[in-house]
């Protein structure tokens, strides 16, 4: 996911919600508690630390309706808030979800995998 660095957090927030649905139960307010950046809503995307963009990316990933999610070393930047936050949004996802991971490092990332694929 490539987010628009000169879009703050909030701007980003009504411009993919605009496109896409967001998940039944989760308003602005939460979406931005979820991922711990309520402080940061109204900053742009570039001030952001790479662990900061990593959890924001994984909270549109997780919190707009889809049937499939794609992630690619999702807990890649993350510090242990970060990491938590990841393995929350996994257990809230449910069966009607599929996830394809690729990883080379935290077990974290794909331990929920009822499958795995060893290139």
């Amino acid at each position: 996911m490539e987010l628009e660095g000169n879009y703050s957090l909030d701007e980003l927030f009504e411009f993919h919600f605009s496109l896409r649905q967001i998940k039944y139960g989760y308003s602005k307010e939460n979406f931005f508690e979820l991922c711990y950046l309520s402080d940061a809503q109204f900053k742009k995307v570039k001030e952001l630390s790479s662990g900061m963009t990593q959890r924001l990316k994984l909270a549109f990933t997780f919190l707009t309706e889809s049937s499939l999610i794609l992630l690619d070393e999702p807990c890649m930047n993350l510090d242990k808030n970060g990491i938590e936050m990841y393995t929350s949004f996994i257990k809230n996802l449910g069966d009607k979800t599929t996830q394809i991971v690729a990883s080379n490092s935290h077990l974290k990332e794909y331990e929920h995998c009822n499958a795995e694929i060893i290139l």
